[in-house]
């Protein structure tokens, strides 16, 4: 029961400090201390910290139980076994973990790592797995990479960053000499190759290798060591193309949890069957932006702020005699009890979508998810034919079957996976269109050979969304646009729900997807991790305790969920759609993501800017076209050669305080042309 569990591990971690306390000897001391973060440290007192905490075997055996018996959940379990193209993955992730089992290193941070990276190799984060929060540092470089075309080729350009100003005080060095130097070789390697390789190797986020890199721009400089593993050594090596060579060291941000063996560990007055964090909650979401930034251009009506509790914002428009409304959703994950928070941003949407517009532009930038019934729903506030027919919105999809799930059907025998809606969405029959009759009806009469193997499956089912169709039911916005008019801005980070909300309007040609960034000379999808809705240990044990039972549970402070259902494409419906590469109709070459890297005036000011670039050239492209809704493959091919003639894609305050010459791409009708713009 509870309370023995909780004797139970109070026991269990004073035998565990004083075995730790035992063989201190043999790891680095943590030396640090922080009362509120952050604080800043060279690289080698912060990877002591790192270091300190010894390897438990409990730790290992609680770990690597949880994760397999979860994973036998998991809606990819047989798909990975080989996936085919276009991403051709072969993981047995069971048995990976399973392999790790040898493991006894002096340092748990080792065997973190370890099975950290094998669960990063689907490249889904989804199943993305956190370290303990005793790991909570970061360790960056003095700088940011600008990503600059040079003569027709793009060029990593270092750029300030929040630790510029402060380095020098850390570590003795000044690096803002280097600032605007043209990067050649990093560690020997060729620049967007280093950042690419490490990319592929260590970012989760995406199958996408294009998507994939605008993670890496910001990330390969600054990495969270509760999400990646440590660098490989204590400096960076920059090689310059004008010859020159620069090392500098990493240094680590922290707090006060780090090195902390008691914020490793579970409380032990924790029960087993505590609420989980919901299956909702977002592991990335989008950066700020500055409200006072956007509402400060004389051209603009902002309408919700970008500071709205409810993650939407937006603002409208007249550049060019045209109105243009700018539609910013953060994520689908309001905060707070999840019918009001539905209210809440919904009437949001509607407010916004309320305001007399001619164009729409739909910013989803790094929007990692959230509730799947608001993103639907919100479908249905801007497109014709989703808001006359919200069936159109449905997706088709399915569960794997398992021990777990087999016991849970055979002796309860609900209608739903799970029963409460905040944490795990609920589902219906997409025949009769409403709640099965109970669990047998779902649950039984599919076979599917995914991977080469064949395998259990539930029946086809849809999500029951009708709490958030009934809000507003009688909605429709000031204006329906055609796809020629209606733009999605994404980085391709967008994701989960975000990646719901981006694919449909995608698969059925409801608008025009705007990639931003990307490795340039490849393609790029428009969204990324769009597995389904997911599941965490905490909420398996909630299930087996329906059954009497109880399911191993993380001793440690990880967080961790995986994707339960799987979604399967209305363009190859044979197909999960997170493992299909459907790419954007056009692409911009923006790089200036918002990070916590980057002081957020100036990232806002860089969207901000590619906002005006995109509203004047989609206007300017009309005005070419007469102001007709021509179809939407002629309105992209004249676009494309259009498209953000004056987009900087460097950062703007970077570029005023060096005086530097920026190029700028740009697509004619004659061809590709590169032009030079001094910003003023």
């Amino acid at each position: 029961n509870a309370e023995y569990m909780g004797v139970h591990r109070t026991f269990e971690m004073f035998a565990f400090v004083s075995l730790a306390l035992l063989g201190q000897s043999a790891l680095p001391s943590c030396t640090l201390s922080c009362k509120a973060s952050p604080c800043y440290q060279t690289f080698t007192p912060v990877q002591d910290c790192l270091l300190s905490i010894p390897f438990s075997e409990s730790w290992k055996n609680s770990t690597l139980i949880t994760l397999t018996s979860a994973l036998e959940n998991y809606g990819f379990r047989d798909f990975l076994q080989n996936t085919g193209p276009p991403y051709d993955l072969q993981i047995d992730i069971i048995s990976r973990l399973k392999a790790l089992q040898s493991d006894a290193p002096e340092s748990d941070i080792v065997f973190q790592e370890h099975v950290q990276e094998t669960l990063q190799s689907p490249m889904d984060a989804h199943t993305r797995y956190t370290k303990p929060e005793c790991y909570d540092a970061t360790f960056a470089q003095p700088f940011s990479f600008a990503v600059v075309n040079i003569s027709g080729e793009f060029h990593l350009v270092l750029s300030p960053n929040v630790i510029t100003d402060r380095y020098q005080s850390i570590t003795g060095f000044d690096p803002k000499p280097f600032l605007g130097k043209t990067v050649l070789l990093i560690d020997g390697l060729e620049a967007i190759t280093a950042v690419t390789s490490w990319a592929n190797t260590h970012v989760d986020r995406s199958n996408d290798e294009a998507i994939r890199f605008n993670v890496a721009v910001r990330e390969f400089l600054y990495r969270d060591q509760r999400r990646y593993v440590r660098p490989m050594h204590s400096a960076l090596n920059f090689t310059f193309v004008d010859g020159k060579t620069l090392s500098t060291e990493w240094i680590g941000i922290f707090g006060p949890k780090l090195g902390k063996l008691e914020n490793c560990v579970v409380a032990a007055q924790k029960s087993l069957t505590a609420a989980a964090p919901l299956t909702h909650s977002r592991f990335d979401v989008a950066h700020p932006i500055d409200p006072s930034i956007l509402a400060a251009q004389p051209h603009r009506t902002v309408i919700i702020p970008t500071n709205s509790t409810t993650t939407v914002s937006c603002f409208t428009s007249n550049l060019n005699g045209n109105i243009t409304l700018v539609l910013k959703v953060g994520s689908f994950s309001p905060p707070g009890d999840y019918l009001t928070a539905w209210r809440e941003f919904i009437g949001d949407v509607k407010t916004c979508m309320s305001t007399s517009h001619d164009y729409l532009i739909v910013d989803v930038m790094q929007n990692g998810g959230g509730y799947v019934c608001l993103g639907l729903r919100t479908l249905t506030m801007i497109v014709k034919e989703f808001n006359q027919n919200h069936t159109l919105v449905q997706m088709d999809y399915d569960l794997i079957h398992s021990p777990l799930m087999d016991r849970y059907v055979d002796i309860v025998n609900a209608p739903q996976p799970y029963w409460d809606p905040q944490e795990v969405e609920q589902i219906m029959d997409p025949v009769t269109r409403k709640p099965f009759k109970d669990g047998r009806s779902y649950y039984y009469g599919r076979y599917v050979t995914q991977g080469g193997v064949r395998s259990e499956h539930t029946n086809v089912f849809w999500l029951d969304c009708h709490e958030a169709f009934e809000i507003e039911p009688d909605f429709k916005p000031a204006k329906f646009l055609p796809p020629s008019k209606l733009y999605v801005l994404t980085d391709g980070t967008c994701g989960s729900t975000c990646a719901s909300f981006s694919k449909i309007l995608q698969e059925s040609s409801k608008a025009t997807l705007v990639g931003l960034g990307g490795l340039w000379y490849q393609p790029m999808d428009v969204a990324s991790f769009a597995g389904g809705f997911v599941c965490n240990p905490t909420l398996l044990n909630n299930i087996a305790s329906k059954t009497n039972t109880t399911f191993p549970q993380f001793e440690t402070t990880v967080r961790w969920q995986f994707d339960w259902a799987v979604w399967y494409s209305k363009r190859q419906p044979s197909r999960p759609i997170q493992f299909t590469f459907q790419p954007s109709d056009l692409r911009v070459p923006f790089w200036d993501f918002p990070h916590p890297s980057i002081d957020v005036s100036v990232s806002s000011a860089e969207v901000s800017a590619l906002y005006d670039t995109m509203i004047e050239q989609i206007a300017a492209n009309q005005s070419d076209e007469g102001g007709g809704s021509s179809s939407s493959g002629g309105h992209n091919k004249r676009l494309e050669h259009g498209l953000l003639a004056g987009l900087v894609v460097m950062s703007a305050a970077f570029v005023v305080s060096l005086g530097l010459t920026v190029f700028i791409w740009r697509r004619s009708r004659s061809g590709t042309q590169l032009r030079a713009s001094l910003m003023r």
